[in-house]
């Protein structure tokens, strides 16, 4: 492994002297040393790290994410919420222990001077019963139906936060690779502004060109150098950002794939509004909350309809803790009862609970329009800025063809002394922005579809199960 990072350090070095290491008159450049090991670390990275495809992160992501973990558990807890709506209909069983005291023990009169106890100071009973819905009036089939509509929008939400978790994976992925291009163009733009500033040194030293000359050309080049800094830094929090991401450690280190095309979306804005429409998880849900909100009104309106259940108790008495017998009392009772309940008035408090769940109703409906305007305008946004990037990358590479074209004839320029150290300046900076121009183009492009299929709905087609 030592060898094939040593192997990758001279290529990294080999590459730099390729197009600018000698000086236009042959003569060494002094290369910044943060330069080197910036390179020398990337290197490092493409040769020790272990490979990454960004469908492996997606998968990593899926896997690992807390976030994800925590809407898995959201739905394993819907899940067991209609389990016990599945319930309430069986017969339930239930026992009890009672102790009584009375301070003073309760007589039957017969006369003024016969009474009859009715029992002692103290008493016991254990009693057991078994309870079961026979009529509800649908009560119960209204809320173990919502609890399993309540399953399907937590199946929905899960899927709304993996879709989430794909757009930001891939932003973050397609990040990384922009911040490594802007580090090769940067290192480019630096070693070109130190090549010119030598050059431009010695056309001092030759009373050629005047001091003012070589500062600002010295600035420039600090300018660069300062850049390329900051894109290293950027770099290293696009790497924690994924990292994160992917809910694993923040300092982990992978060689990502060079993805260099970008794949085109040949659907209009309609057709993406249509597909978002039966596949976006946020509108999906709405389907299943209105028909939750429809059920919790039925449920509602059971409140003042007829109930009947059953009941049977089964009872032993005592005068002990340990139910020892009675003298006049049967120490076992066994009760069967069968109860209808009706409530006729309770002052419209069930009316009004009605028109509450209605007004829910009314409420998702408007959510649901305006979460679907919404949806319809992220649409335009990304499928406009996706085209407005892809035209932007086909401009871009003419403007890093005539940018390098217009650096080469300007420096030979300036080697004759036929132009002046600001057209050399102004053409290294049109090279870098055409440079920044193209990657940056490829970044926006990829991150506009990343949007569009997240709103669509069809980024999470390899998590839709």
């Amino acid at each position: 492994m030592k060898v094939i990072i040593i192997l990758m350090a001279i290529i990294v070095l080999f590459v730099i002297s390729s197009f600018c290491f000698e000086n236009w008159d042959g003569s060494a450049i002094s290369i910044p040393e943060e330069l080197v090991v910036a390179l020398e670390d990337e290197a490092r990275i493409d040769a020790e790290a272990q490979a990454l495809t960004l469908s492996e992160a997606i998968e990593m992501a899926l896997e690992k994410n807390p976030n994800i973990n925590s809407m898995v558990r959201a739905l394993r807890r819907s899940q067991y919420l209609h389990m016990a709506a599945s319930k309430e209909s069986l017969p339930t069983i239930s026992t009890d222990y009672t102790f009584m005291g009375f301070p003073r023990i309760p007589e039957m009169i017969y006369s003024e001077e016969e009474t009859f106890p009715l029992t002692d100071s103290t008493s016991f009973s254990w009693g057991s019963h078994v309870k079961m819905p026979i009529y509800t009036s649908g009560a119960l089939r209204y809320k173990k139906t919502i609890a399993k509509l309540g399953i399907d929008v937590s199946r929905m939400q899960l899927l709304e936060a993996k879709s989430d978790l794909v757009q930001e994976v891939t932003i973050n992925y397609f990040a990384i690779l922009r911040s490594k291009r802007y580090l090769s163009v940067a290192a480019e733009n630096l070693i070109r502004f130190i090549e010119h500033e030598e050059m431009t040194r010695k056309y001092y030293n030759a009373k050629t060109v005047a001091k003012n000359t070589l500062l600002m050309v010295q600035v420039k080049r600090a300018n660069a150098h300062q850049e390329l800094i900051v894109i290293q830094k950027d770099l290293k929090i696009a790497r924690a950002a994924l990292n994160v991401s992917m809910g694993i450690d923040i300092d982990s280190q992978f060689r990502l794939e060079d993805i260099s095309s970008y794949r085109k979306l040949f659907f209009s804005p309609k057709e993406c509004f249509n597909t978002a429409t039966n596949h976006n998880p946020s509108l999906v849900a709405f389907s299943y909350l209105q028909e939750i909100a429809k059920k919790a009104i039925d449920l509602e309106k059971t409140g003042t309809l007829p109930k009947i259940s059953a009941t049977f108790s089964y009872y032993k008495h005592g005068k002990t803790p340990a139910l020892a017998g009675d003298d006049y009392i049967t120490n076992d009772l066994l009760i069967g009862m069968v109860v209808a309940e009706w409530k006729v008035f309770d002052w419209f408090k069930t009316r009004d609970l009605v028109k509450a769940k209605k007004k829910e109703f009314e409420m998702i409906i408007d959510n649901r329009r305006s979460v679907a305007d919404r949806i319809a305008l992220d649409i335009h946004r990304s499928y406009l800025s996706m085209q407005a990037a892809e035209n932007r990358i086909r401009v871009a590479e003419k403007e890093i063809e005539h940018a390098e074209e217009n650096y080469r004839i300007s420096r030979l320029r300036y080697e004759e002394q036929v132009a002046k150290s600001t057209e050399v300046n102004d053409a290294l900076v049109l090279l870098r922005r055409a440079g920044y121009d193209y990657h940056n183009a490829f970044y926006k492009y990829n991150v506009s579809l990343a949007k569009l299929e997240r709103v669509m709905g069809t980024n999470i087609e390899q998590v839709w199960r």
